[in-house]
C-alpha cells in the first residue's frame, strides 16, 4: 500500500514540475507558459460559458455572437485564460474567449468574443471588481489587454456594458453594488497574452 502512494505522490510531483494540468495530460488545455492556458471550446460551450460568467441569457449571447465559424473547418472557440499579479498577495485570472484558426502549421487569433476577471485566485480568495477589461487583437498571435479598477473584498460584482463584442477589440465594464472594505486599486498596464505559438 505504502508503495502505491509513493508511485501516485511521485507521479503527482513530476506533473508539478512539468507544469502539465491533469486536465492537459487529456489534451483538452494548453500550457502556453507559466501564467498562461488555452482550451479549445465547440461554439456552443463558449456561448455557454459566457452566459454563465457574464449573468446574460443564452439566447442574447448567441445572438451577439452567431456561429459564423460553420463554413470555416479549420476555425473554433476557446478560451485563454492569463494569471494576474496584483502586486498585493492577490492573483486573478483574465480570461477571454476568442476564434482561434489554424492552416497547417500556421495558425491566429480571429475575433474576441468575450473578456473578463476571474475572481477567485490560486488560493481561493475572491474579491469583488469595479472597473474596466479590454482585450485587442494587434497581431493574430495573442492578444494586448489592459485591466483597470478597484476590488473590494465584499460585494456584488455585475458586468454592465460591452463594446464590440465579436470583434477584433472588445471592452466590459464591471460595476460592484453593496461593496465595502477597499481592497485596492489596480492598473496592469498594456499587456500581452501570447495565444497562438
Amino acid at each position: 500500500m505504502k508503495k502505491i502512494i509513493s508511485i501516485s505522490l511521485a507521479f503527482m510531483f513530476v506533473w508539478y514540475l512539468l507544469g502539465i494540468d491533469p486536465a492537459s495530460a487529456a489534451g483538452n488545455i494548453q500550457r502556453i507558459d507559466s501564467t498562461t492556458t488555452f482550451e479549445e471550446l465547440t461554439y456552443e460551450e463558449a456561448m455557454e460559458r459566457i452566459a454563465k460568467r457574464s449573468g446574460r441569457p443564452i439566447q442574447e449571447v448567441k445572438a451577439k455572437n452567431p456561429n459564423n465559424l460553420q463554413t470555416l473547418g479549420t476555425c473554433d472557440y476557446g478560451e485563454a485564460t492569463k494569471q494576474l499579479d496584483t502586486g498585493k498577495f492577490y492573483y486573478p485570472y483574465l480570461y477571454t474567449i476568442v476564434q482561434k484558426c489554424r492552416d497547417g502549421s500556421f495558425g491566429w487569433i480571429g475575433n474576441v468574443n468575450h473578456a473578463g476577471l476571474i475572481r477567485k485566485d490560486l488560493w481561493g480568495t475572491t474579491k469583488q471588481f469595479e472597473g474596466e477589461v479590454k482585450a485587442w487583437n494587434n497581431d493574430q498571435k495573442g492578444l494586448n489587454y489592459l485591466v483597470s479598477g478597484d476590488f473590494y473584498n465584499y460585494g456584488n460584482t455585475t458586468q454592465t456594458y460591452s463594446y464590440g463584442v465579436n470583434t477584433p477589440s472588445v471592452s466590459f465594464g464591471y460595476s460592484v453594488t453593496s461593496r465595502s472594505d477597499h481592497y485596492l486599486y489596480w492598473h496592469s498596464g498594456q499587456g500581452y497574452m501570447k495565444i497562438v505559438p
